[in-house]
């Protein structure tokens, strides 16, 4: 269903089954790069295309989760925080923890005990607030704790800016350029950590590709396309150039032209509208979270093999994504999906509960 946004310039698409094709891959990809780094290939070009790209994933992932969010989301910007906020934190905290407890399970099992105090924090997420590296558990999940602050900013600058009934967009392009600014550790923005500034750039460069859609839609994707190459690569001629920094410069290049392509209508939907794509997608989270634990269970395993010579790194790989995705299936099917359904019924009947008690009050 297409809705009308009150921006004027960005509009709320139908359901995009390339998008969760994309989503998937994208997630296929960061475990590729997990185990690149721990088990690297015998090709040096190969890894270090595989290190370039991995490192760029997640910087897509936020990308990606701006464009949409911005396309999707942004008619409810007028709703509380807390209702803004919970709506989309029931969806990535129930499979985090319950994927948290698992690992500290294993840990305790391969007589390494996580501890209640750091199992705690970890659920918090506290050892990445405070920079304890010590004290992290799973690392990849620095980028929720970002993605979490991005939301925040999201919310609280289209709570001001339609309350004045001023359009985003401005506001969106310096937080761009204050994050670029931070990668190139120019004053005064040099402060910003690293991950965070990765974020920014992202996330609210996805929100400016979303109206730029706005703008474009409708057009030939041939201009369209053309039109985003122009925008992004002026923000990749940014990136200091070295010998591996190729790959990612073409990627920046590459990424922002296909979303606004898939975006765009040009892409035929119809070859992937099932339900079995969906599905995919909808295990692209379940894989992102699941991939550190259970290379790390196998890290032994996978040794063993490869120095007894009964496999090679290549075969290990495809194992070990055929497992990986086979349990994110059974992870989104099974809990992420009825846990999700259950903490928003949940916290609905709260609300409710609320509300019926205030007009009781009142009256």
């Amino acid at each position: 269903m297409t809705a009308e946004l009150s921006s004027g310039s960005v509009r709320a698409s139908e359901h995009r089954y390339s998008l969760d094709l994309l989503r998937f891959f994208m997630a296929v990809g960061i475990a590729i790069y997990h185990f690149n780094g721990a088990f690297p290939f015998q090709v040096p070009a190969l890894n270090t295309l595989i290190y370039s790209g991995g490192t760029l994933l997640a910087d897509l992932f936020f990308f990606l989760s701006g464009c949409v969010m911005a396309l999707r989301e942004e008619r409810t910007a007028e709703s509380s925080f807390p209702r803004f906020f919970l709506s989309r934190a029931l969806r990535v905290f129930p499979v985090y923890w319950v994927v948290l407890s698992v690992h500290a399970v294993i840990c305790a099992l391969g007589g390494e005990p996580i501890g209640l105090a750091r199992f705690v924090s970890n659920m918090l997420l506290l050892p990445y607030i405070l920079e304890d590296k010590r004290g992290i558990i799973d690392p990849p999940m620095w980028f929720l704790v970002v993605l979490l602050l991005c939301w925040w900013l999201f919310w609280l600058i289209l709570f001001f800016t339609r309350r004045r009934g001023k359009n985003p967009v401005p506001v969106y392009f310096l937080l761009l350029v204050a994050g670029l600014t931070a990668r190139l550790q120019i004053e005064p923005f040099s402060v910003i950590s690293e991950p965070m500034t990765r974020g920014i750039v992202g996330f609210f460069g996805g929100c400016l590709l979303a109206h730029l859609d706005g703008v474009f839609h409708g057009k030939k994707a041939a201009v369209t396309g053309l039109a985003v190459l122009v925008f992004v690569g002026i923000i990749a001629l940014l990136f200091p150039v070295t010998a591996d920094s190729g790959y990612m410069i073409c990627i920046l290049l590459l990424f922002p032209g296909l979303l606004l392509f898939l975006l765009n209508g040009s892409f035929p939907e119809n070859l992937l509208r099932n339900r079995f794509v969906r599905f995919l997608g909808g295990t692209a989270y379940a894989i992102f979270v699941l991939n550190a634990p259970v290379l790390s269970y196998e890290h032994g395993i996978i040794d063993d093999a490869l120095s007894s010579g009964n496999g090679s790194v290549w075969t290990m790989l495809l194992i070990d994504l055929a497992i990986l995705v086979l349990l994110a299936a059974l992870v989104h099917r099974f809990l992420e999906r009825p846990l999700t359904v259950f903490f928003t019924k949940a916290v609905q009947k709260l609300a409710a509960a609320g509300r019926a008690e205030g007009v009781r009050h009142d009256s």
